[in-house]
């Protein structure tokens, strides 16, 4: 069989169009700005955006918010994470408290000038280049609902908003999904790994906490002093009348994982520095974010608990805690914690000299009692209670954002490069970007006519996209361009690639409304290989577009993938040739 040249195949699916529905009155005459970024982005994307997947799409767990994956159409390359808001909450800590706007707005990447923004933060830092801080490439606001009053545990909420959101897509998921693959996998996580996000989260921490970010060429060269009382090296710097930001919700599912992609890196050299040992890690989700100075409900206790040290900085710090200690427990038998019948599963006492550095298990006990107080998720009621003997064990900023920090460039100095780096790309998931309702991985088994396709499109775009998508959302067909796949086969070959016709790969259906094609790369995959599974190499079951780098997939999920192939093969060839159930008939 031979293959034919690049053409391109059609797909029906579901395209977001942002420009079709209009913002507020007081933001229309923004869409024409020339210096205005968040409209300039859109304007450059005024063909929409191919849906390939949601995010999060749960109304029981996030009835205010869903998340859904897109591949720009006018930047084919370009993978952005949608995100629509239909509530506005913390609506008493808003910069305006009569009008407020939703915190990952006020606090966010955009443009300062953005009468919205309250604080920018900073992409670029010189102590820090990229910083963790995620990217919101755009905003619209088309309606900032009613204010309602809420229970007695949150305060008044604006109901009925519609605010869309235009993130950067980081591919390497959460922190929290790579724990729980090692943690299923039963393997330790690289000690090169936890330092590289205590240094990339805790200079993300310490510049919303203080302001400064510690400079890592500084900690370098004074890494003798690490540890030494009094020297600059073991002090947090705090910028004069800075202005703390909490972020209040900064756990392992929030901290995002990123492999920069070749093409990236061209655009950027500075991402070069980011490996498939040490990937980019990126701390998102503002919505529970506030400024100190609009603590208007003593959310730090500080009518309860007034002389409490730096609780603007606790809930963080507490987060960051957990966070280390879903890492460090992966490879833990079940008990084997606990130094005592009365210690909690938090003491890792006997577990930690063994296996990793004694600088870590320093880190470790001192964020250990302030990570317990989230345990069970009461976070305000626990820190209310406690006392001035555990403030004491509470990590001082000093500790936190001057020793701990240095201690993580001190190991990656030496870990960063060397022959002990161990990659944890094994643990993103390998998959493929294509748009929603299409031909899917193995596509000879999961075809489907374009009716029914286009049946299902319309349920999902009536059930899902009817709030929050309202009138922008439309179905049209995708041309998405490929290699061709090989010859047909021959009308005598009786393996089962002949069952289909050739036609059938490339129906064509002139009345849909069609696109610009969309390129190969990462919003596409390569055209289905006509060839049977089994007589496929097992890499060909995850499609790799030319030009990206993919991380080794383990050979459980391959053979898991090769089993799932097979099946669909098996019923194929049994439904075809009548040998199935309710079969009433031969070749």
């Amino acid at each position: 069989m031979s293959s034919g040249p690049a053409l391109k195949y059609s797909h029906h699916t579901l395209v977001f169009l942002p420009l079709e529905k209009p913002e507020i009155p007081e933001r229309q005459h923004l869409l024409n700005d020339q210096n205005h970024e968040s409209s300039r982005y859109l304007r450059e994307r005024p063909k929409g955006f191919i849906f390939i997947r949601w995010l999060q799409n749960n109304q029981e767990e996030h009835p205010d918010a869903v998340v859904g994956l897109f591949a720009s159409v006018d930047r084919p390359q370009e993978l952005v994470a949608i995100k629509k808001l239909t509530s506005i909450t913390r609506t008493e800590q808003a910069a305006d408290e009569d009008n407020p706007m939703a915190a990952e707005v006020e606090q966010s990447s955009l443009d300062g000038s953005d009468p919205l923004v309250q604080r920018q933060l900073p992409l670029q830092h010189d102590h820090m280049e990229p910083t963790s801080f995620v990217k919101l490439h755009a905003c619209q606001v088309h309606d900032l609902g009613q204010m309602v009053e809420g229970n007695d545990s949150e305060g008044p909420e604006k109901k009925n908003a519609n605010i869309t959101l235009f993130y950067k897509y980081y591919n390497g998921g959460t922190l929290w999904d790579l724990a729980q693959k090692y943690i299923h996998a039963h393997r330790k996580v690289p000690e090169g790994f936890i330092w590289h996000l205590i240094s990339q989260v805790g200079r993300a921490l310490s510049w919303m906490h203080t302001g400064h970010i510690p400079s890592r060429e500084y900690n370098s060269a004074h890494e003798g002093s690490i540890g030494w009382a009094g020297e600059p090296v073991n002090r947090s710097q705090r910028v004069l009348d800075w202005n703390a930001i909490s972020h209040m919700d900064a756990h392992s599912g929030n901290i995002w994982l990123h492999y920069p992609t070749d093409e990236e890196k061209i655009a950027d050299p500075r991402l070069e520095k980011f490996t498939d040992a040490l990937p980019q890690i990126i701390l998102g989700d503002f919505g529970q974010s506030f400024q100190a100075q609009n603590d208007r409900t003593h959310m730090y206790y500080d009518d309860v608990c007034p002389d409490m040290p730096e609780p603007e900085t606790l809930r963080d710090k507490s987060d960051l805690g957990s966070a280390l200690f879903a890492l460090l427990i992966a490879q833990v038998p079940e008990g084997a914690v606990k130094a005592s019948p009365d210690a909690t599963d938090y003491d890792l006492s006997q577990w930690m000299p063994n296996n990793y550095s004694p600088r870590l298990g320093v880190c470790w006990d001192k964020f250990r009692r302030i990570a317990e107080l989230n345990a069970d998720g009461k976070w305000f009621k626990n820190i209310g209670e406690t006392t001035p003997q555990d403030w004491a064990n509470f990590p001082s900023n000093d500790f936190a954002y001057g020793t701990m920090i240095a201690m993580a460039d001190s190991y990656l100095n030496t870990y960063a490069g060397s022959d002990q780096e161990e990659s944890v790309r094994w643990t993103q998931r390998p998959e493929t970007t294509m748009p929603y309702h299409c031909v899917t991985r193995i596509s000879r088994y999961h075809r489907r006519d374009w009716d029914t396709v286009d049946s299902r499109l319309k349920v999902i775009r009536e059930k899902e996209f009817s709030q929050a998508f309202s009138g922008c959302v439309e179905k049209v067909q995708a041309h998405i361009v490929g290699a061709a796949p090989p010859d047909p086969p021959a009308p005598n070959d009786d393996s089962l690639d002949s069952l289909l016709p050739y036609e059938a790969y490339f129906p064509e259906d002139s009345a849909a409304e069609a696109t610009d094609a969309v390129t190969a790369g990462r919003a596409t995959v390569q055209p289905p290989v006509l060839r049977h599974p089994r007589q496929q190499h097992p890499q060909i079951l995850y499609p790799h577009p030319t030009g990206i780098s993919w991380p080794p997939i383990p050979e459980e999920f391959l053979q898991r993938e090769r089993i799932t192939a097979e099946a669909y093969a098996r019923r194929y060839r049994e439904k075809r040739l009548g040998k199935g159930k309710g079969g009433g008939g031969g070749a």
